[in-house]
Formats: structure tokens, sequence, C-alpha cells
């Protein structure tokens, strides 16, 4: 580790929290997160450490491209991959379907689910309209769910 060259780039303050890291134990290279909260490191400080290849780069997110809504639903059905998310579609276990056993889990998040685990987007009928028999008109889908009266 150079020393010289960290207080080149970034100033003795930079070197004296790579200094006191390394005299409390602390190896480098070491995750971004523990030099940002452990070290006093900053971000212009980390950027300068991570060129000189000093921090490690972040594990990939595995839920990669999903809304946090599609992500919660995964991990409360302890999905952790691809594969498993593909396995329980194709199952039967995770589907719009279920979706009154599965909280958040509708048709848009199951669309987004498929097409991230490579399965081919489902397809949905379109919604219907009502022609009202005395205007000729569209009648709207909150009409329609009331019952007739008589």
């Amino acid at each position: 580790m150079n020393l010289d060259k960290i207080q080149e780039l970034g100033g003795k303050r930079l070197r004296s929290a790579v200094e006191s890291a390394v005299e409390r134990g602390y190896d480098f290279p070491m995750s971004s997160a523990e030099a940002l909260r452990r070290h006093g490191i900053g971000r212009v400080g980390l950027r300068i450490l991570d060129s000189l290849g000093m921090i490690i780069p972040p594990p990939p997110d595995p839920y990669e491209g999903l809304s946090v809504r599609a992500i919660n639903v995964l991990e409360n059905l302890n999905i952790a991959d691809k594969e498993s998310a593909r396995k329980a579609i194709l199952e039967g276990k995770l589907g719009p379907q279920n979706s009154l056993h599965i909280r958040n889990y509708g048709i848009k998040a199951h669309r987004e689910v498929c097409v991230w685990a490579g399965l081919p987007e489902p397809i949905t009928l379109a919604k219907t309209c009502l022609v009202c028999p005395h205007c000729g008109g569209n009648v709207p889908f909150s009409a329609q769910r009331r019952a007739p009266t008589q």
C-alpha cells in the first residue's frame, strides 16, 4: 500500500483515515460501504481508493431490472433467483391466479417477473366495453359491476 500516493491524490485526511483503518486491523481492499461507514472516508476519498484498486466492487444485484414491488413479493416468497422464479411460475405457484394469496402481486408484477425470469410475456385479454342500449355510448366499468335494478 502506497501511503504517499494516497496523500498525493487525497490529502492528509485520507491518508490518516487509511492509516487508522490499518492500525485497527482492517485490510484493504475493502467494500465501499465499510470504507464509508467505519473509517470516515468520504465519497471523493472512496473514488480515489477505488482508482488505486483498494475498494472491492459490490456484488451483482440478483433482482436487477425489477421494481421494488416485484422484489418485495419475491423476497416474501423466498425466491432468490431467476431459475426458482421460472420454476414457481411454470408450476403455477406464482401467478395472477394466486394473487388473492400473494399481496401486491397482480398482472403487472407478474408480467414484469415473467420478462425478468426469461419467460414469454403473458397475454391478457383486453377489457370489453358494454354498449348502452339507449344512447349507443360506452358503459363505464364501474356501472357494469352494479347489479341491474328492476
